[in-house]
């Protein structure tokens, strides 16, 4: 699964959320955080839940379609 690093920003801007607070609630380390926002990496699809769960939105948002 990849991530759209854009929205993925959004959410977090939306959340007033930093990476380092992402990655202390999520538990996924601040390296595939960073990763993620700058385009790389494919994050299992149980990461992305936990991501979209501690942004409050919906994976579909954060996630692009392959």
């Amino acid at each position: 699964m990849k991530l759209n690093p854009y929205r993925l920003a959004c959410a977090m801007a939306n959340a007033e959320m930093t990476a380092g607070e992402l990655c202390d609630i999520t538990q996924v380390s601040n390296k595939m955080i960073a990763a993620y926002i700058a385009g790389k990496g494919n994050p299992k699809p149980s990461t992305v839940g936990k991501l979209a769960k501690a942004l409050n939105c919906k994976v579909e948002y954060i996630a692009e379609e392959d």
